[in-house]
């Protein structure tokens, strides 16, 4: 999937475990709408580097995909956890 957005901010690089690390980026989708929204999409492990240089303001085109998963939570509710992961940007 692809769509074009409004960089709010880049986060650091986090190094979750030996083998896998993260970060994120928050934007806005419909920047020029009367209705825009945040969102948060992800870059993990070899993507990180993507972000690299961006800066808030610039507008861009996330490629990503979106990934999800059922759990269930300390409660014993069933959940599901969605996430946006970027695998190119442009």
């Amino acid at each position: 999937m692809e769509i074009e957005v409004k960089i709010l901010r880049v986060g650091k690089v986090e190094q979750i475990k030996d083998n896998f690390k993260k970060r994120v980026l928050e934007v806005e989708v419909d920047y020029e709408g009367n209705y825009p929204q945040p969102r948060e999409f992800e870059l993990i492990n070899d993507q990180v580097s993507l972000a690299d240089g961006l800066f808030a303001g610039q507008i861009v085109t996330l490629c990503y995909n979106m990934k999800g998963k059922k759990m269930t939570d300390k409660s014993g509710k069933e959940r599901i956890q969605n996430r946006d992961q970027v695998w190119k940007i442009k």
